[in-house]
């Protein structure tokens, strides 16, 4: 079975970049520049799957950048690695859902 589900991006990116602010407090540069990430549309999930997306990004400044999921009640049904690789952290069974 597969499931066709719209895809909302609940990832926070970081950039690396940036000499440090007044007090030794890291921050943005002045004209800093935000990531963007690809929006996949929908995706269609296969039932027993792990794999969702390889989520890609740009940083204008060209900064390094770190995928992370950082809210919502379900954060902890999925993976995500710092390179972007979304998926599940066990096989969805769509007959009997977890959640």
């Amino acid at each position: 079975m597969k499931i066709a589900i719209p895809f909302a991006v609940f990832a926070l990116l970081t950039g690396c970049g940036g000499s440090g602010g007044a007090g030794g407090v890291e921050g943005p540069e002045p004209g800093n520049g935000s990531p963007s990430i690809n929006d996949p549309g929908s995706l269609a999930i296969l039932e027993g799957g792990l794999e969702i997306a390889n989520l890609t990004a740009i940083d204008p400044d060209r900064d390094s950048l770190t995928f992370t999921i950082v809210a919502g009640d379900d954060r902890a049904l999925f993976r995500l690695t710092a390179a972007g690789a979304l998926s599940f952290a066990a096989a969805p069974d769509y007959e009997i859902p977890a959640d």
